[in-house]
């Protein structure tokens, strides 16, 4: 677990099923990542099982919930993933509407950065986003990635951040 000044960064739980039923259905979700076919608590928990679950044991590492430290109410999800596209893993966000400009997101996600570069000692950390999604690149270059290029991936046109430029 990762703690911060107000959060819990945590792996995730069948438990949060009903949580990753609402988040996966928010209008920034369904825009920027995409529609993952979650309509029920059973897609939920299968999301969790094939998502984060079998990425932690793939790779040691993957999405995390994040908790207000005080009332323990899941906010969002931070952590990494792997693509095979990518040489390093990609620092990924997602956070409920309501808590939008809180500041949870810059939190949890410079607490990851951190925690992949002096856990898991990777020498550089990636971010891929739309080039349309201003406050995912406005998070990201707050907590020190920049953009390096675009690049299409199915017909989409993505940004790729990295923490140090590509030689």
């Amino acid at each position: 677990m990762i703690i911060t000044e107000r959060l819990f960064i945590r792996p995730f739980r069948f438990a949060d099923a009903p949580f990753i039923l609402e988040l996966v259905n928010t209008e920034d979700w369904l825009k920027f990542i995409g529609d993952r076919g979650v309509k029920t608590l059973t897609d939920a928990e299968d999301f969790i099982k094939t998502g984060p679950f079998e990425s932690y044991q793939a790779n040691g590492y993957g999405a995390w919930l994040v908790q207000d430290k005080a009332s323990k109410e899941p906010l969002g999800l931070c952590g990494f993933f792997k693509r095979d596209y990518l040489d390093w893993p990609d620092i990924g966000f997602a956070f409920l509407p309501e808590v939008y400009g809180q500041g949870y997101g810059t939190e949890s996600a410079k607490a990851c950065l951190d925690y992949g570069i002096t856990q898991y000692q990777w020498p550089n950390i990636y971010a891929i986003t739309s080039p349309k999604n201003s406050a995912s690149i406005k998070l990201l270059e707050k907590i020190g990635l920049k953009c390096q290029k675009q690049f299409a991936l199915e017909a989409e046109i993505l940004a790729l951040f990295a923490l140090k430029p590509e030689d």
